[in-house]
């Protein structure tokens, strides 16, 4: 163990990945949380793509990820500084409910702005008191609000989103009494993440418990179930283009 100190020259992008249920508050109030596609049919994609390196094709395939990025680089070099104004600011809600929101808020608010700030050459610039400003349109909102719902989504749950998935289960299926091997087999997870999540369902009172024989357990749905998702509290696009025309 040691203390080590680095200066770094903003501004900087920040990534981490983890395969934690829960991640660190401290991060996740700062940063998006993007969940990875963990279906049968991502996990057959890279399969293919491991295949493809190894196979005699590689030999012969260019590598395009230079020229890829290049031409992202120059395309970013063509923005210039200009600021982003939202006219619909005053009539967008959040939810308030949480501490973290203040700055879930404030990111959601960027997130309009960079999509409209990637667009200003495809938008006519305003002047107010000679200074040039570029407006954000309710299309950036709708953009901003398809990726705040599913970025912001697990963020602001009460539940990790491998919980919700599992409450969803129960809710629609609505099994009488399922042992924790039943559960397994009809969500196809690992044991440990099936485990993780009725731990924290039962801590939550969502779900019951009973033991049966051989002290094997089995659970239901509680009477009163209903985890609310913060998100819905954010101004439906459609709403905001009724407001805003």
């Amino acid at each position: 163990m040691m203390v080590r100190e680095n200066e770094v020259l903003g501004p900087i992008a920040y990534i981490e990945t983890t395969t934690n249920l829960r991640l660190n508050a401290e991060n996740t109030s700062r940063c998006f949380e993007i969940p990875l596609d963990e279906s049968s049919e991502q996990t057959r994609r890279i399969h293919e793509r491991q295949k493809a390196l190894k196979g005699l094709e590689r030999l012969t395939c260019s590598d395009t990820r230079a020229q890829i990025q290049e031409r992202h680089h120059n395309a970013q070099r063509l923005l210039e500084a200009v600021p982003v104004v939202i006219p619909y600011v005053h009539l967008l809600t959040f939810p308030d409910q949480w501490l973290r929101s203040r700055r879930d808020h404030d990111r959601f608010l960027h997130l309009i702005e960079v999509l409209a700030y990637l667009h200003q050459h495809q938008r006519p610039r305003k002047l107010h008191k000679g200074v040039e400003y570029l407006e954000a349109t309710t299309t950036d909102y709708r953009w901003a609000y398809f990726l705040a719902h599913r970025v912001l989504c697990a963020s602001m749950d009460e539940l990790s989103r491998w919980g919700r998935e599992m409450l969803t289960f129960f809710e629609t299926e609505k099994p009488i009494w399922i042992t924790r091997r039943q559960l397994r087999e009809a969500l196809q997870w690992p044991p440990r993440r099936v485990r993780d999540c009725l731990d924290e369902l039962l801590e939550l009172e969502y779900l019951e418990v009973q033991n049966g024989a051989s002290n094997q357990h089995s659970f239901q749905l509680a009477p009163s179930t209903g985890a609310k998702k913060l998100t819905a509290d954010i101004l439906h696009p459609d709403e905001l283009e009724r407001r805003w025309p």
